[in-house]
């Protein structure tokens, strides 16, 4: 059954898709901010291993995210309550992804220290966390999970390419390779959801044959009823038409 109903399932399960990504949008608007904040903890200078980034540029980065949260809340309200269509949604979607992509990605470099491993290591964490988290969250369609991860991934193996150091180095030969398996990662949840997809719309088909069916019979009970109630006025009237005549031959 999958194979048949897999190349129907694109237009059709866009509302499905998008509904599933609108309702993670909340817990972004939450943590995106507080995962920033807590994340610069350690590069203020307290920790000295993990670098020190400039507390402008520091504010900067939570700022930033700050206001991303405000833009997804934004998106929120006005896909919740303007009563759009899926189509657009979406284009509002991948809009706002490939920005909150680029933003942790700028983030991150902001942050980067040249030289320094214990620093490169802790944003390279980062980096794949917020892979990880959209794994889970914007897998649902490959071009919305495309978006959200190539663009991060992208700006943090270019920064490690140029700059020196072992830990760039090897993060610059492993990023492509946990970008690769994010994506197959990505792609298992994707199919899985595919599935439930096609399971919930052939529910939703065999209820709506089965309420055509029951409809169908309804209106046939009542034509048979309407019938019926002809025919016993038609051998009723015919009854008295003839046993006049009946009774006077009689």
């Amino acid at each position: 059954m999958l194979p048949k109903t897999q190349p129907h399932l694109g237009d059709r399960a866009l509302k499905p898709r998008v509904d599933m990504v609108l309702r993670s949008l909340p817990l972004t608007m939450v943590l995106n901010p507080i995962w920033a904040a807590l994340s610069i903890i350690p590069l203020g200078g307290s920790f000295p291993s993990f670098g020190v980034t400039p507390l402008e540029v520091l504010i900067a980065v939570v700022a930033l995210h700050v206001f991303n949260s405000c833009i997804a809340g934004a998106v929120y309200v006005w896909a919740t309550r303007a009563q759009a269509t899926p189509e657009a949604v979406f284009r509002v979607l991948l809009v706002m992804q490939l920005w909150l992509s680029v933003s942790w990605g700028a983030g991150a470099l902001a942050c980067w220290e040249d030289g320094n491993p214990t620093n490169n290591t802790f944003l390279a964490l980062l980096v794949i966390g917020m892979t990880w988290a959209l794994a889970i969250t914007r897998s649902v369609h490959p071009l919305l999970f495309a978006l959200g991860v190539m663009p991060m991934m992208a700006m943090f193996w270019l920064r490690a390419t140029l700059a020196p150091g072992e830990a760039a180095g090897v993060f610059m030969i492993f990023s492509p390779v946990f970008a690769a398996y994010a994506w197959f990662l990505g792609t298992s949840s994707r199919a899985r959801v595919d599935q439930m997809l096609t399971a919930r719309f052939e529910l939703e088909d065999m209820a709506a044959a089965l309420e055509a069916a029951r409809s169908d019979a309804v209106t046939k009970t009542i034509e048979a009823e309407a019938a019926s109630a002809s025919k016993s006025a038609f051998v009723a009237n015919m009854s008295h038409e003839l046993r006049t005549p009946l009774n006077a031959i009689l």
